[in-house]
């Protein structure tokens, strides 16, 4: 679990550069932004109890 909290960490570093760039590149933040959001779809997963989809 703590090497997917690192891995967000990381990820939403990405998306507030990314959101900081001109120009803008909307497809690899949006690319980030699904990832973070898979992310936290696990972490809530792992909390209630369920299977987690993935091992980072």
């Amino acid at each position: 679990m703590e090497d997917l909290f690192e891995a967000y960490a990381l990820a939403s570093g990405a998306i507030e550069s990314l959101r900081n760039e001109y120009p803008l590149r909307q497809e690899l933040l949006l690319e980030y932004q699904n990832l973070c959001l898979d992310m936290q779809a696990e972490v809530v997963a792992f909390l209630e109890g369920g299977p987690t989809t993935a091992k980072r």
